[in-house]
């Protein structure tokens, strides 16, 4: 009774003190006094009590600004007591509460600990200010604060992308440095008078920086689990121009967005920020890390942005927003420059724009991560506290669980709010924004997560009506009847009212349907901007993430999109204020989060795309900055690029590229040195350059000017040469330029000349009445012909010095979409090989090696593949059979065979040589001078069928990307191939009393052949056994299942026939298929076919079960249709069982379907990639993940296991009892009658299966059995 007396009173007190009806006695006279020994003496923020007698502690604390009263506490103290207590607060001793009788004749003040900071010159800082001038970078100042604390500009040195984005949100690439400027009023009396701004980016080895925004960036050391109350004073860089100012706070977190700053004047910005540990995802193969936040940031960017001064105060534990959420709602780093179109952006971080100044935020969230996450949610959560928010918007990642496991994971979220004094917030997702969401005709977008808005409402409620019991006893009926059972308690619960037990410190916000309500609008916003005549997919893609030559993102919104959904909250939020009346739920929620909306930024306004990004075109378009693509160094800083003799051997020039960025410093002239050497190796005698290759000049140089180590000396036939360029030295006189041999060095790779036998392609694109405008076009000339359903475009261009042309090349460009930006597309460019003098095609066939040599120069995009295929047409603008070279992927990497090898940099040329051996099985590829990489090439280095047989074209090809490469000096040839080894296969049975193997006639185990020679194997069992499989060189996976089979000698091999004892048939089967003697090349001749897609069509092989090779059905494409024909109708007057083993990994997008018919069966639009509409016997449909439905009635089936089903047939009745089990059988997923479609069937002739448009899942089946029903016995 006591205790709660003391906090009666002390509330009273409180209260009456704010609201100015009482007054501290502040001061006190001796006489007032008891007349003892009272003292307050501080250590930073401890206080120590001096006291002869017990009393009680008062700490009053102040607002700074306007010196009001926000907080009062007190403890009970005794002599020698300590605590803690807030900066700047006051402390008073009383000998009780109710006496309030002053113990000290003066109240002890805690000094406040501030920080202030005077941008500008060093010359004009303020006093009490630390100065912060354009030099005055964190990494490298030495000046520290009274109390120790480093500060300083982030982003201005050359070390600047080492930060990390973690730190403040700004993405620093390598050679990326801000360069930052000062400037002053006229007079300058206060520190608001001068200011720092960014001009722009530091030109990188020489090139400018892309033209943009740039961020002034400032950190100063602070304390982690600390609060700090922060004013930024924000003004024009030029005085005489309006700015438009960006203020970020922490990792990113928005304070103002492009607020406008009237020329000449300076706008305060306030915030409260706090710093927390955050669990951070490995990206790019890096491990997982824990950041612990102990850096205070400020960025301000935008359009002639400077700031003058800041101040920081810190302060006591404030109200905090702490974020629990998954990649659409998490903190990102922006890109350089600045524009908020081009970035990632979370809903939750943009709700700093609008929530109190005194409210902070602190995001846990992180992308790909859902509900059940543990690793971020108890990196922090021990801070949260009394008055905090506790933020959770999760569904986009509860793929494999959906609502239900959501609704699983949510309530430990509520427990530990709760537990502490907080309130919970559960926040629908925002949606996708995918072309099958929209509605063209209604402009409207159908939700594809509503349903984990559903899950937390009902949660909500039932937390707010029943209390936590009854929660738990709603998510326990959930999970063990499903969620519809779920709900229907949850009803009962809410319907009875709220209870002495309801929660009241919950609050439900949806943003899934006002999300999918402010797509629309925005859509219409832009429609009226196009001035269209119809709704576009498209015209919200300008809030959603983007990168100029990319694509757009389909879930993720960019800073403009999360502006509007963290506003849409905060309206969600302002509409419960409005309608608390409605019901008494709503009034909960209301007074819940109303703390969040009493002094929040009402004046703040979400992000609208301008007309001029719209007018530019379709996101993202060239209103969006080029993305910066850092130079990666070569390995030498020249290349040689050619070496040219004379026909009588005499040397006339050599071609040297110097690369603008190398591993290795040219801090000299070089010397290009040649050797030539007799036909037996000896060397010849060296030519040298008279003429320096120039250390100081970028780009291509031309040596025309050499000397002979000895007179007469020529490249005679038969002689081999080598070229390298070396350190050279002025050695004066008649010596002229040499190699620098007291300080040797190797400045580039070892030139080796490559003898093309035969050429195939010779391209240097130099076409007779061809102005190189950049605008002609290239198809038509050269045998290039350019296709796909991408916008694309194949253009010519040229480079020039003085006039003279230097290069001759063609660009091929992309958007990765139709010409209506309805959907993705695909772009193919293509030349026939060059015709030989014969006039016959000049052709590339299985055998032989091969040089692909050209020039490129990366301008945006990326997942451009360059390849060779067998020939194109109209059907098949990419060929029927092609093989890829590499690939150019997004910032000029390069990728061959399966791994990144090296890059290409942007606005710069680089030479790519890559040898094809189709002999010995290998690719290498080579860039710039790099050492070559060779890999094995699958489709050459198999003892399989080699495919493709033949090719006859060069192509570029991409698919759903935006893409800009620039080719030029484009060569195919055919080059020298050593002799070939020879190779010997052996064959052996796994038990000669099986069966036995042998090459050719019998009784040979033994061949040896030319590498790349076909051998044929066979394999004869003895009565009662049969062949399993043949295995190689003593593997246990299997090679071939045939009985003969021919392989090609690529390498020595053993080959193992291995025999089982064979195993009578169950039934007397009218069709059976184990696909154990199929292979994915004879489907289609065995009638297994895919008229649209063959290849999604593979048998595969199940190391996990017993199943062996089985038929998989999938690929990442739009729907497709399967089928396979028994070429006659299989009937019984006793009804049929169909038997199969099935298995469905993952729902598509459109459902994957599988159905076994009588002929009669029909198709959507009478088309079969667009799924079955009747005529079935058997049908099965999986429209969700594990939702089966046979025949109509719903069922589960677990994704990515196998079931066995067994149907029998009943053509009298046209019923089907059908039965659907695990494999072991100790499960029973489906057992009941259903209705065959076709009412007029007599039997079962054919299958059909369709994989929907393809997220990643397909259909798989195997042991198919047709057999009479009066044979079947379970």
């Amino acid at each position: 009774m006591k205790n709660n007396l003391k906090k009666l009173l002390c509330a009273a007190l409180s209260t009456a003190m704010i609201a100015g009806s009482i007054v501290l006695p502040m001061t006190a006279s001796a006489d007032d006094t008891t007349g003892g020994n009272y003292a307050v003496t501080l250590d930073g923020n401890t206080a120590t009590i001096h006291s002869s007698s017990n009393a009680y502690a008062i700490i009053a604390s102040y607002d700074s600004d306007n010196g009001t009263l926000q907080k009062l506490d007190y403890q009970q103290v005794s002599d020698g007591s300590k605590i803690n207590v807030p900066s700047g607060a006051r402390i008073m001793l009383w000998d009780s509460l109710q006496n309030m009788r002053p113990l000290l004749i003066e109240p002890v003040n805690v000094p406040r600990k501030m920080w202030k900071f005077d941008f500008g010159d060093s010359d004009n800082v303020a006093t009490g200010y630390y100065s912060v001038t354009k030099d005055t970078a964190y990494s490298t100042n030495t000046t520290k604060t009274s109390d120790g604390k480093k500060f300083g500009l982030l982003g201005t040195d050359e070390k600047a992308y080492e930060v990390g984005t973690h730190i403040d949100g700004i993405d620093t690439q390598e050679g990326q440095v801000v360069v930052v400027n000062s400037g002053k009023k006229n007079t300058v009396t206060s520190a608001t008078d001068d200011f720092l701004g960014a001009v722009g980016g530091a030109p990188i080895k020489g090139e400018p920086a892309i033209e943009g925004d740039y961020p002034i960036r400032f950190s100063m050391d602070a304390e982690n689990d600390h609060y700090y109350k922060v004013k930024v004073y924000v003004t024009g860089l030029n005085q005489t121009k309006d700015a438009v100012a960006t203020v970020f706070s922490e990792r990113r977190h928005p304070i103002i967005t492009e607020e406008k700053i009237a020329a000449g004047e300076t706008k305060e910005v306030k915030f409260t920020a706090t710093l927390q540990n955050v669990y951070i995802k490995g990206r790019d193969g890096a491990k997982d890390f824990k950041y612990a936040d102990d850096m205070l940031n400020v960025v301000a960017v935008g359009d002639n942005v400077a700031i003058s001064a800041i101040e920081v105060e810190e302060v006591e534990a404030c109200p905090t927003v702490w974020m629990y959420t998954d990649s659409t709602g998490c903190d990102y780093a922006a890109l350089q420059p600045f524009f908020p179109l081009q970035n990632y952006g979370g809903t939750g971080t943009f709700l700093s724009k609008y929530l109190p100044t005194g409210v902070a935020i602190s995001n846990q969230g992180d992308g790909g991560i859902n509900a059940t996450d543990s690793a971020h949610w108890n990196m922090a959560n021990a801070n949260i506290g009394k008055g905090d928010f506790v933020y959770v918007q999760y569904g986009h990642n509860h793929k494999d669980d959906g609502p239900l496991g959501y609704l699983k994971a949510i309530p430990k979220y509520y427990e530990k709010a709760h537990s502490v004094g907080a309130t919970t917030i559960y926040v629908g997702p925002i949606d996708r924004h995918n072309t099958d969401q929209f509605d063209a005709e209604t402009n409207t977008w159908k939700s594809t997560l509503n349903g984990f808005s559903k899950a937390a409402k009902y949660y909500t409620e039932v937390l707010i009506t029943g209390g936590k019991t009854e929660a738990d006893k709603f998510v326990a009926k959930a999970v063990s009847d499903g969620l519809d059972a779920g709900y229907e308690y949850a009803d009962t619960v809410i319907a009875k009212g709220i209870t002495a037990a309801g929660a009241k410190d919950v609050v439900f916000i949806d943003l899934n349907q006002p999300w999918l309500d402010w797509m629309k609008a925005a859509g219409a916003k832009v429609k009226e901007i196009r001035g269209s005549e119809v709704y576009e997919k498209n015209a919200v893609d300008y809030y959603f993430r983007g990168v100029r030559g990319g694509g757009i993102d389909g879930t993720h919104p960019n800073d403009a999109g999360a502006d509007n959904g963290a506003y849409l909250f905060m309206q969600e939020a302002l509409k419960l204020q409005t309608n608390k009346a409605q019901s008494a739920i709503t009034e909960v929620e209301a007074n819940s989060i109303k703390p969040l909306v009493t002094g929040m930024r009402s004046t703040a306004t979400p992000y609208e795309v301008s007309e001029t990004v719209v007018k530019a075109g379709a996101a993202p378009n060239k209103a969006y900055p080029d993305v910066y693509v850092s130079l990666l160094p070569t390995k030498y800083p020249t290349t040689i690029k050619n070496v040219v003799f004379a026909e009588d051997g005499t040397i006339q020039s050599v071609d040297v590229l110097k690369h603008s960025v190398s591993e290795k410093d040219m801090s000299a002239y070089g010397i290009v040195v040649i050797t030539i050497k007799n036909s037996d190796g000896t060397e010849k005698g060296k030519i040298y350059a008279n003429a320096q290759v120039d250390n100081t000049v970028n780009g291509t140089q031309t040596i025309t000017e050499f000397r002979t180590s000895t007179d007469g000396l020529v490249l005679g036939e038969g002689d081999t040469y080598t070229a390298v360029v070396y350190r050279a030295k002025d050695a004066g006189g008649d010596e002229g330029l040499i190699v620098d041999t007291d300080n040797p060095d190797t400045y580039s790779a070892v030139y080796e000349p490559m003898t093309i036998k035969s050429s195939i392609i010779s391209e240097n694109f130099n076409y007779e009445g061809k102005t190189y405008s950049g605008d002609e076009d290239l198809a038509g000339n050269g045998n290039w012909a350019l296709a796909g359903s991408a916008v694309n475009t194949g253009k010519l261009g040229a480079e020039s010095a003085d006039d003279v042309i230097n290069r001759r090349y063609a660009e091929f460009a992309s958007t990765g979409k139709k010409a209506d930006n309805s959907s993705d597309g695909s772009f193919y460019a293509s030349k026939k090989f060059d015709v030989a003098d014969d006039s016959s095609e000049t052709v590339i066939g299985t055998s032989g090696k091969y040089l692909i040599e050209m020039d490129l120069s990366y301008v945006s995009g990326g997942d451009l593949n360059f390849g060779l295929t067998d020939g194109i047409d109209n059907r098949n603008p990419g060929g029927k059979q092609s093989i890829t070279l590499f690939n150019v992927a997004s910032n000029g990497s390069i990728k061959a065979g399966g791994k990144e090898v090296g890059s290409i940099n942007k606005g710069k040329w680089s030479t790519v040589r890559y040898i094809l051996d189709m002999d010995n099985g290998t690719g290498t590829i080579q860039i710039d001078g790099f050492d070559p990489v060779t890999y094995e090439f699958s489709n050459y280095s198999t003892f399989g069928t080699v495919s493709p047989t033949q090719l006859t074209y060069f192509l570029l090809s991409a698919s759903k990307a935006a893409v800009d490469v620039k080719i030029s000096d484009l060569k195919v040839g055919t080059l020298e191939q050593e002799a070939l080894p020879k190779k010997t296969i052996t064959v052996e049975s796994s038990d000669n009393t099986m069966g036995s193997a042998y090459i050719g006639e019998a009784g040979t185990t033994e061949k040896t052949v030319d590498m790349n020679d076909m051998v044929t194997l066979t394999a004869t069992a003895n009565e009662g056994y049969e062949l399993l499989a043949w295995r190689k060189d003593g593997s246990n996976e299997n090679f071939a299942f045939t009985s003969e089979i021919t392989v090609r000698a690529h390498d020595t091999a053993k080959f193992t026939a291995v025999f089982t004892v064979s195993e009578p048939d169950k039934y007397n089967y009218l069709y059976h298929e184990t696909f154990k003697t199929l292979t994915t090349s004879t489907l289609a001749a065995n009638g297994w076919v895919s008229a649209n897609q063959q290849s999604a069509m593979t048998v595969e092989y199940d190391e996990n079960s017993s199943l062996g090779n089985y038929l998989r059905f999938g690929a990442n494409t739009n729907s497709r249709g399967g089928e396979k024909s028994f070429g006659e109708t299989y009937t019984s007057d006793n009804g049929l069982v169909y038997a199969m083993n099935i298995k469905f990994t993952k729902a598509n997008i459109d459902p994957n379907e599988f159905a076994v018919h009588s002929g009669n069966m029909t198709y959507n639009d009478g088309n079969k990639n667009y799924g079955c509409t009747g005529g079935y016997v058997l049908y099965l449909k999986q429209t969700k993940d594990g939702a089966i439905t046979a025949n109509g009635q719903t069922t589960t089936i677990p994704n990515n296991e196998w079931v066995s089903v067994v149907a029998v047939c009943d053509f009298t009745t046209h019923k089907v009892n059908v039965v659907a089990k695990s494999l072991d059988s100790s499960k029973t997923y489906f057992d009941g009658e259903v209705d065959m479609a076709d009412t007029s069937a007599t039997g079962l002739s054919g299958l059909y299966c369709k994989y929907g448009k393809s997220s990643g899942g397909s259909v798989s089946m195997d042991n198919i059995e047709i057999f009479s029903a009066d044979q079947y016995t379970e």
